[in-house]
Formats: C-alpha cells, sequence, structure tokens
C-alpha cells in the first residue's frame, strides 16, 4: 500500500474492506459524488470529510443527521490518530497509517502486538524488548492483558475478559458467536445490540446498540435456574454517548399454582446510566422472592425524544451469593419486595403467591426513570413515585384474577373481566377473597386492563397516579360491614324498608370486602326495590282506571297509596318513584275537582236564574250563599 493514510470498515455493507485515503479531501456520504460511498441508512447523503494536511488528518461532520464519532465521542471536528475507532451513524471503520499495520483478528486467546509497538521498542535494548516478549510468551492467553488487532483497535492495551467464578450468564464477555447463542434480541422497533470492538471494555468485542431519537432496544439473555431466598449479584460494563440512556436489571419469571412460568415483569434494574465518557461498572444485588424459579439477565438503550446516542455494554456477570433475602415490608401473610437499585418496581406476595409484579412508574424520559419508595400506614403500606409522568402499571397475577377484579369510584362498585376501562375510579380491588388487596388513589383516576399472558396489564392515568395506599388489613372494613348489615336485617323486620335499603346501599359503596355480605345486599336490594315497584304498579293501574271513569274517590285512594309506598321506602329509589306517581295523581284529581267545580256552579246559577224569575226570593237567597261559600261566586 503506497498510499499513507487508510480506513478499515468494521461494520455495515462494507465491513473488513480497507480503503485508502489518497486525495487531501475523501468526502464520505450515502450519495453518489462522495469519495467514499457508504450504502447504509444512517449515513446522511454527504455525511463527513476527511482532510490531509501535511502530517496531520482531520476529520470534520458536514452536518450529518445521526452524527460522527471517534472513540465513542460525538465530533465536529477531530484531529485523527492512527489507531482512532470512527463511526458515521451506526458504520463502525478504524482509521490507521499505512505504515503500521493494518488491523487484523487474532485466534482466540492469542497474543499480539502490533507493528507499532515493534517499532517504538527499539527505542529500548534487543534484550529487554526479548524478555518482555518471552515473559508475555510465558503466560498465553491468561495474560492480565494483550494487545489486538482487527475490530477492536490497533495497538491498544486491551485487558482479558474476567473470569467470574459461579457466574450463571453464558456469553456475558460476547466474545465470538456468544450473542446468538446465549441472547436473544427483543423487537422493540428500530434498534438492536450488536457485537463491536469498538463498544468493548475488555476482549475483541463489546455489544453496541446506536439509537436514533426516541428508540429504545433491549436483550435478553437465557433464563436460568435460581433459589428464592437467595440475593442475586450481577455487574457489567456500560457507556453511554450523547442523547442514549442504558441500565441492566433481573427479570425474575414468578410460578403459578399450576407450577406453570409466568411472563416476565418482575424487574430488578440496576441505576440507569447516561452521558460517560468510558466504560462505568455497574452493579445490581437482586433478592430472588417467594415463587421464583428462574431468571434473565435484560440489557436496555434508548434514546431522548429529540437526541440519539450509543450505549455499549460489555462484561455481564450473575451470581448467586449468599442466603437471607428479605421483603421490604410484611403485613401478616402477605410480603412486598421493592426491586431495584435504587427501587423502582413493586410485586406483592401472599405467602409464595404473587398477586401483583412489577408496579412502577412510567416516565416520559428514559434518562430518569421513576423513583420509588415505601412507608407503612394504618391497615397497609404507602407507595410514592417520584417522577411518574406516565402513570402506573403493573401485571395482576392469575392468583388474583381468579379471586376477582374490580374497581370503586363514582357509581360504586364495578366487577372487571381480563380488558375494561374505568373513568373516575378511586380504588382497585384484587382478589376478593381470602387474599384480599387493594390499592386507593387520593383523587379519581383512569384506569384500564388487558390481557397479558394469563394476567392483565392494569395501567392507570390521572394526576393521582403518583401515591398509592396499599390496604392489606381489612378488619375494620369487615367490622363496619357486619354492623351496617345488622342494622339493615333489624330495618327490614321493622317495616323501615327505606332504612334497610340504605344500609345496604352504604355497605355497598363504601365497605365493599366482604363478599358474602356484598352477596346479601345485592338480593335484599333487588328484592326489596322490586316488590315497591310492584305495588306503585298496582296503585298505577287503579289510576288509569280513576281516569276513566271520573272517580273522585279512586283518585284520592290512589294518592295515599302511593303515599304510604314512599313513607315506607323512605330515601330509596323507590320513594322518589312513589313521590313521582303521588304528584301525577294529585295533579289528576285537581283537574278533575275544577271541572266538576265549573259543571256544578253552572247547574246552580241556572236554578238561581229560575228562582230569581219566579220571585222565590227566600230559595235564591240559600242558592246564592251557597255559591258565594263553596265556589267563592259573588252575586
Amino acid at each position: 500500500m503506497t498510499d499513507r493514510y487508510a480506513l478499515r470498515f468494521a461494520s455495515g455493507g462494507r465491513e473488513g474492506e480497507t480503503v485508502p485515503l489518497a486525495e487531501p479531501r475523501t468526502t464520505v456520504g450515502r450519495r453518489p459524488g462522495n469519495t467514499l460511498l457508504v450504502d447504509d441508512s444512517s449515513v446522511s447523503g454527504q455525511h463527513a470529510e476527511f482532510v490531509i494536511e501535511g502530517q496531520s488528518v482531520t476529520l470534520r461532520d458536514l452536518g450529518s443527521t445521526n452524527g460522527t464519532r471517534v472513540g465513542g465521542q460525538k465530533i465536529t471536528l477531530r484531529q485523527l490518530a492512527s489507531g482512532d475507532e470512527i463511526a458515521f451513524g451506526k458504520v463502525e471503520a478504524i482509521f490507521f497509517e499505512a505504515g503500521l499495520e493494518a488491523p487484523v483478528t487474532p485466534d482466540e486467546g492469542a497474543l499480539e502486538i502490533s507493528a507499532e509497538v515493534l517499532a517504538r521498542s527499539g527505542e529500548r535494548s534487543k534484550a529487554g524488548l526479548l524478555v518482555g516478549l518471552a515473559l508475555l510468551a510465558g503466560v498465553g492467553g491468561a495474560a492480565a492483558f494483550f494487545f489486538l488487532g482487527g475490530s477492536a483497535g490497533i495497538g491498544r492495551r486491551v485487558t482479558a475478559p474476567p473470569k467470574v467464578a459461579g457466574n450463571l450468564i453464558a456469553g456475558g464477555d460476547f466474545e465470538g458467536d456468544q450473542l446468538s447463542s446465549n441472547w436473544t434480541i427483543v423487537a422493540l422497533g428500530g434498534a438492536d445490540f450488536a457485537q463491536s470492538g469498538n463498544a468493548r471494555f475488555t476482549g475483541r468485542d463489546g455489544l453496541r446498540s446506536s439509537l436514533e431519537p426516541g428508540e429504545r432496544a433491549r436483550l435478553e439473555s437465557d433464563s436460568v435456574t435460581v433459589t428464592p431466598g437467595r440475593i442475586l449479584q450481577l455487574a457489567a460494563s456500560l457507556r453511554v454517548q450523547d442523547g442514549g440512556a442504558g441500565r441492566v436489571g433481573v427479570e425474575f419469571l414468578p410460578i403459578a399454582s399450576n407450577s406453570e412460568e409466568q411472563p416476565g415483569g418482575l424487574m430488578a434494574w440496576s441505576e440507569t446510566v447516561t452521558l460517560a465518557s468510558g466504560h462505568r461498572p455497574v452493579e445490581l444485588e437482586a433478592p430472588v422472592p417467594p415463587g421464583v424459579r428462574s431468571a434473565r439477565v435484560v440489557v436496555e438503550g434508548a434514546a431522548s425524544a429529540t437526541e440519539g446516542g450509543t450505549v455499549d455494554v460489555d462484561d455481564l456477570s450473575l451470581v448467586a451469593q449468599r442466603a437471607g433475602a428479605t421483603p421490604t415490608a410484611k403485613v401478616g401473610e402477605f410480603t412486598l419486595w421493592l426491586m431495584g437499585q435504587p427501587a423502582s418496581t413493586a410485586t406483592l406476595f401472599k405467602i409464595s403467591k404473587p398477586l401483583f409484579i412489577g408496579l412502577h412508574g412510567v416516565a416520559e424520559d428514559p434518562a430518569h426513570p421513576a423513583g420509588l419508595s415505601q412507608s407503612s400506614e394504618s391497615g397497609g403500606l404507602a407507595l410514592n413515585f417520584s417522577g411518574a409522568t406516565g402513570g402506573l402499571s403493573l401485571r395482576i397475577c392469575p392468583e388474583a384474577l381468579r379471586q376477582g377484579l374490580a374497581s370503586l369510584g363514582v357509581g360504586g362498585l364495578v366487577d372487571h373481566a381480563l380488558q375494561f376501562e374505568r373513568q373516575s375510579a378511586t380504588s382497585l380491588i384484587l382478589a376478593r377473597g381470602k387474599d384480599l388487596c387493594a390499592l386507593h388513589f387520593s383523587a379519581p383516576v383512569e384506569i384500564s386492563g388487558r390481557p397479558e399472558g394469563q394476567g392483565v396489564r392494569v395501567e392507570i392515568r390521572g394526576a393521582a397516579a403518583t401515591r398509592v395506599l396499599l390496604q392489606l388489613d381489612f378488619n375494620a372494613n369487615r367490622a363496619e360491614a357486619g354492623n351496617l348489615a345488622h342494622s339493615a336485617r333489624k330495618a327490614e323486620k321493622d317495616g323501615r324498608l327505606g332504612d334497610c335499603l340504605a344500609a345496604w346501599e352504604r355497605l355497598l359503596l363504601e365497605q365493599p370486602f366482604d363478599v358474602q355480605l356484598m352477596a346479601e345486599a345485592r338480593e335484599v336490594r333487588g328484592r326489596l326495590v322490586q316488590t315497591g315497584l310492584a305495588e306503585l304498579a298496582t296503585v298505577a293501574e287503579a289510576f288509569e282506571r280513576a281516569k276513566f271513569f271520573r272517580l273522585l274517590d279512586l283518585f284520592r285512594q290512589c294518592r295515599d297509596q302511593a303515599g304510604a309506598v314512599a313513607q315506607r321506602y323512605a330515601g330509596s329509589e323507590v320513594e322518589a318513584q312513589a313521590d313521582a306517581l303521588s304528584a301525577e295523581v294529585e295533579a289528576a284529581l285537581q283537574g278533575l275537582e275544577s271541572d266538576l267545580d265549573r259543571d256544578e256552579v253552572a247547574r246552580l246559577q241556572s236554578i238561581l236564574t229560575v228562582l230569581e224569575a219566579t220571585e222565590s226570593a227566600h230559595l235564591a237567597g240559600e242558592v246564592r250563599a251557597y255559591l258565594n261559600t263553596e265556589f267563592g261566586v259573588g252575586n
């Protein structure tokens, strides 16, 4: 190669190709007309240019959409050195001087040294160099560090991937074909993770996700067997650039009562790493909760809505450490587990049965996930979510669904199927049997649910969806419900049907937690209301006869009967309908009486006219007085 400088592509359609930089100015872009054509959707039409001036080479970004990076750092203008790692969008390459060896990929565990290092060794004695090489050759692949070519760079010092005793995760160093054989890329749309020498912390390769604005990427390991009560130690190395954000976590897979493994959602997340100049060690302790027998490691990368970025990960390990995992809080047989460091999700168990898992705040900015804290409250626990700008999300487990799912709010209690929506709810009630629990909100919220595996994914939206009172003790509620039921039964026995209905209504609206009393309340209310409405129907039929035959006495009977029903059912919906019927009868009665009065006045006035014509003064005076007294008709 006669040209002094060259570029070797490490990814993309030209991967493995070495291109000389022969001109003083070399443009790079996707459109024809560029000196160096790179046909990749992440590369702009005219993306960047190399400028050679004397002994220096400068790389300039030409306003590209996805940016130009050198050594993982986004640049506008940068003077290059041999071995610099460059990324045009998602396409990676290595810049080097032709006088040095071009990158080559060494065999696994081989110890290599570049021509540049050999040349520089001339500054030292040949004997010293030979001794050094002999020592390195003696330790071979187990050396504490070695020099690699290939996509990892030229003459760069690279630490051997660590060997972690008891590591449960295969392929966490992402060397060779480990990615395809031990990991699954979850399609979230638009981005994924790929092996890259530029992403490594040790060894030859790490993983990199190059993200456009708003994109997310997720990677999951194969599941491994874990033991409840143990503490898992997760370790990784993360590097994040520009608008990216990255985190690692452990996803536990709960077991239902039928011994089937349920979908994930019980997550313990590490801290979220944002812009960092280099790889950053990340560690997480995750206690294994009850009812769990397997887990997997999850890697997530995300970019902000306005700026893309990269997330690099390497050297993942998961080790089962000591026993002694304990819940965050315990109320009776219920245990609450807050997972993550810092805590971000909550999961509730009754002994070893999961009732809901993964209750977390939804954050709109991936760089600032919602936080979670808890405190004790009378009858349960308070959960406070900071930064939950997008509301709350959780999954209701099959064990809870089998005992019933309902919400309480304006209009009372509503039972729900697997898919539902409800506005203005103040409580979500789960497992309405022996495992009863409830989530209360300080103000009305919008709750929706949809099937997810054998459970239901519930989303909660509204200004009050930042604090949850988790009620787990219902002794006081059951006592109050018992008192209301006693009052209702006595009122029915005494014939105070309105008081009876009111007591049952209070139980349904205020204490809807005892399934048997709820059933009794609904049965009695339905029966009494039906009886009252049937009585009113009989009165209504008599009213129709009274109107047809213009029977004053029947009108009055109907009015009195409707009033009696209203009195017995005072305070209920039956009273309201009885009052309406009574008012209708009274209006018709008054109309009939008015009609009859007019007819009577006309008749008496005709008699008065005759008496006056026959000069029957005494009789005429009596008729005249009667008209005046009874009907207010003067002379």
